[in-house]
């Protein structure tokens, strides 16, 4: 593997480690290099981070695109961006101040057209609506640009229907957390065709796991890929 691409050893206090529905430990660190080979970050990319949570990615990342490169750190509500600017404050003001920071809505993003190189979006897809997301990352996306997300996608089997059902209502009405309860999962297939939908020329999505058991959601990488337009 690339020395450009090799993770830095992760911590305790590693942000990212805290935040989302991601593996821990061995599982952690080949979720890790598998992400960052598909996202292919350089010193002095242009790098978006849908932050959902926790902005452990953008900190991460900005160690790589350096020198020349920018991170700007993306939420949809002033709420969440004020918890995701304090948990970079705890890193220092000087890492604080290195990340842009925006709030928008997914419908429309603050951004000329081929502002960035890489989109990224660590388990948060669940909570974003796709469509209208899929055509804004499109449109702020260089040419060849990459967005590239983790989420769990369903089997598209007949259990999944009872999987979104009991999982509603474990958060609606027992761990009262009314956006994971709104959580909108996808198939592989839809996912990618909305992305298709949206322009991206090539849609890769790899699952990380095993089944563990059957019709149970599997965390995946996708990288939906821009080409040359005209």
């Amino acid at each position: 593997m690339p020395d450009r691409i090799r993770p830095q050893a992760m911590t305790r206090e590693d942000p990212l480690q805290g935040g989302g529905d991601l593996p821990s430990g061995a599982a952690f660190r080949t979720w890790w290099i598998r992400f960052l080979e598909m996202a292919d970050i350089r010193p002095g990319a242009r790098v978006l981070d849908i932050a959902w949570r926790t902005s452990g990615m953008a900190l991460h990342l900005l160690r790589m695109v350096e020198p020349g490169g920018k991170i700007v750190c993306l939420s949809f509500s002033e709420e969440q961006m004020e918890r995701l600017r304090a948990e970079a404050r705890r890193f220092g003001l000087a890492v604080e101040s290195k990340v842009e920071w925006r709030v928008a809505t997914p419908a429309q993003l603050p951004f000329e057209d081929r502002q960035f190189d890489v989109i990224t979006c660590a388990a948060g897809v669940r909570h974003l609506q796709v469509p209208l997301l899929a055509r804004e990352a499109y449109r702020v996306l260089a040419e060849r640009g990459r967005l590239v997300l983790t989420e769990r996608l369903l089997s598209g089997t007949p259990r999944d229907r009872l999987f979104v059902s009991v999982r509603r209502a474990f958060y609606r009405y027992i761990r009262r957390d009314p956006e994971e309860a709104a959580a909108v999962f996808y198939t592989a297939d839809h996912l990618a065709e909305l992305l298709q939908q949206a322009g991206f020329a090539q849609v890769f999505i790899r699952g990380l796991e095993r089944p563990r058991f059957g019709g149970f959601p599997i965390l995946s990488l996708v990288r939906a890929w821009k080409g040359v337009e005209g």
